[in-house]
C-alpha cells in the first residue's frame, strides 16, 4: 500500500510539474510578446503608456495568459507607407513568438488573432495588392526589428514577469539604455 501511495505521488508531482511548466512557458511568450509590441511602440511610433500581463481563464483564444500594450495616442494614417510602423508593432508580438520560442507561424498566428483582426481593420480600406505587400512586409520588418532589439525585448518581459505592467517611462528606459 505504502508503495502504490509513493508511486501515485510521484505520478501526481509529475502532472504538476508539468502543469507549472506550461503555466510559466505561457506567461513568458505573454511577457515576450508584449514586451515585442511595446519596445516596438517605442523604437517606431510614439512610444507606449504602459503594457502588461494578466492571468486568464483557460479559452480557445488566450490559452491562459494575456496581455496588453496601450500604446500613446495617435490617428491612424491612411495610406500603406503611414501604416507600417503601426503594422510592424502589431505584428511584433508574433514575430518574438517565431523568434524567441520557435513557434511555427501558424501557432503564432493562432495566438496572436486580436493583433491580426486590429491590422485587418486599419489595411480595410486599401487596395487587395496593398493589403497583401503591407502584410507580408510588416511581418518581415517586425521579425527583424525583434530581432535587432531582443535584448530590451528579453529585459523588459523579465520586469512584466515580476511586476506585471510596466509604465511607458520604463519602457522608454530600457530601449534607449539598449540603443
Amino acid at each position: 500500500m505504502a508503495r502504490c501511495s509513493r508511486h501515485r505521488l510521484a505520478e501526481l508531482r509529475a502532472v504538476l510539474g508539468g502543469v507549472a511548466m506550461r503555466i510559466q512557458q505561457e506567461s513568458s511568450r505573454a511577457a515576450c510578446h508584449e514586451a515585442a509590441h511595446a519596445v516596438l511602440g517605442v523604437v517606431l511610433m510614439r512610444g507606449v503608456h504602459f503594457c502588461d500581463i494578466v492571468e486568464t481563464a483557460d479559452t480557445e483564444t488566450e490559452k491562459g495568459n494575456s496581455g496588453w500594450t496601450q500604446f500613446v495616442n495617435y490617428e491612424t494614417p491612411k495610406t500603406a507607407q503611414g501604416l507600417l510602423p503601426f503594422v510592424i508593432c502589431y505584428y511584433a508580438g508574433h514575430a518574438a513568438q517565431r523568434l524567441l520560442f520557435g513557434m511555427k507561424y501558424n501557432e503564432s498566428i493562432a495566438v496572436c488573432t486580436m493583433d491580426w483582426k486590429l491590422v485587418e481593420k486599419m489595411i480595410a480600406s486599401l487596395p487587395d495588392d496593398a493589403k497583401h505587400s503591407l502584410r507580408w512586409h510588416g511581418i518581415a520588418e517586425a521579425l527583424l526589428y525583434v530581432h535587432r532589439y531582443r535584448a530590451p525585448i528579453l529585459e523588459l518581459a523579465e520586469e512584466l514577469l515580476k511586476y506585471g505592467r510596466v509604465n511607458g517611462d520604463r519602457v522608454r528606459q530600457i530601449v534607449e539604455a539598449a540603443r
